[in-house]
């Protein structure tokens, strides 16, 4: 069996955003009232030391590290790419949250016919994390099932709990037209029970989305888990440097 490591380095095209803010996504109804809007800056396709900057929230350095691991086996191959994040996000008013996030992708590949043409018999793609508010109350886990899922029959979804509140995370493929967008995900929306309470959206820099009326630590939350998926190494983009 052999093993190869690969560290990544990737970056976003300029033009590669240009597009993408032609593709705004559908906001939901209940989110055009009595709601934040706030617009992100400091977005740069992954570059180490990034900082986010949105309404009165802005993140600290990101501490990050990608890599792919090839491994062969028994005529069968597998790929599988980790990108790891820590980082916090504070508020003007002083306080601070803390994250660690980790995206895994992997592939389980077969030569049915040949070598050259390797048929995909397994796959895995999932986000999870942990968010800590406040060091007296209990944290908050997070996990998104195929959060790089483009294809209109396979969806993202997740959820952020600590135990006592539960908060579903479900994706955004339609775009502020209502025009469904195959290859493409344009965003993520949370939502309480049967109420949204806030939405990112991924394209372009970014928009961050929380009903006004939230108490201040799901408001905080809600700020939290958007920034990690606006920082979360997408990895259909990446180039590789061997």
């Amino acid at each position: 069996m052999t093993i190869h490591i690969k560290l990544l380095f990737f970056v976003v095209p300029l033009f590669t955003l240009l597009v993408s803010c032609s593709s705004s996504m559908m906001i939901n109804k209940n989110l055009k009232t009595d709601t934040t809007v706030m617009e992100v800056k400091g977005r740069g396709g992954g570059m180490p030391g990034q900082k986010l900057t949105f309404g009165d929230y802005f993140s600290g350095k990101v501490e990050r590290r990608v890599a792919v691991t090839d491994e062969d086996a028994y005529a069968i191959s597998s790929q599988t790419t980790r990108d790891t994040m820590l980082f916090e996000v504070f508020d003007t008013t002083g306080n601070s949250s803390k994250v660690f996030c980790l995206s895994k992708s992997s592939e389980l590949n077969l030569p049915v016919t040949s070598e050259k043409y390797p048929v995909t018999v397994g796959s895995q793609d999932v986000c999870i994390g942990r968010i800590v508010l406040d060091a007296n109350s209990p944290s908050w886990n997070f996990t998104i099932e195929n959060p790089n899922a483009i294809a209109t029959d396979v969806f993202s979804e997740g959820v952020i709990s600590n135990n006592q509140t539960s908060i579903i995370i479900k994706d955004i493929h339609h775009n502020s037209r209502g025009k469904l967008m195959k290859d493409q995900m344009l965003g993520f929306e949370f939502w309480e029970g049967d109420k949204v309470i806030g939405a990112v959206e991924l394209m372009g820099g970014g928009r961050i989305l929380i009903k006004n009326s939230l108490p201040q630590d799901l408001k905080f939350l809600i700020a939290t888990t958007s920034a990690t998926m606006l920082l979360r190494y997408d990895m259909s983009k990446a180039e590789r440097r061997e």
